[in-house]
């Protein structure tokens, strides 16, 4: 299966706002503001979330007090490759398979 790239990361965030000026001000675009977090693009498509460390929807950190990656969304080249990819994975632990990403912009497939 060919992996082509990684298309999203949602970080777990101490200080929204300054993650939010971060970004900005590397002059990423910015889909989506509000007060749980935000959504960039790079300006190749792909996206970074920032949410509030403390949000229900992310998956448990490492380091409680540390600002982090909770979730990595990979790219493949169809969803027949996809449908290829092992359902367990030495080395990556739990997969999870989307069809198409939740956000403002649409991927075909993908695996977190």
């Amino acid at each position: 299966m060919a992996i082509t790239r990684v298309e999203s990361l949602v970080y777990g965030v101490n200080d929204l706002a300054a993650g939010i000026n971060y970004y900005q001000d590397w002059g990423l675009e910015i889909l989506e503001k509000n007060s749980k977090g935000a959504i960039f693009a790079t300006p190749v498509g792909q996206t970074i979330y920032l949410l509030d460390k403390n949000d229900s929807s992310l998956p448990s950190a490492p380091s409680d007090n540390k600002s982090t990656v909770r979730k990595t969304v990979w790219g493949v080249d169809s969803e027949e490759e996809l449908e290829k990819f092992p359902l367990s994975y030495q080395g990556i632990g739990k997969l999870s398979f989307l069809k198409v990403i939740p956000s403002i912009r649409e991927m075909k497939v993908g695996f977190q």
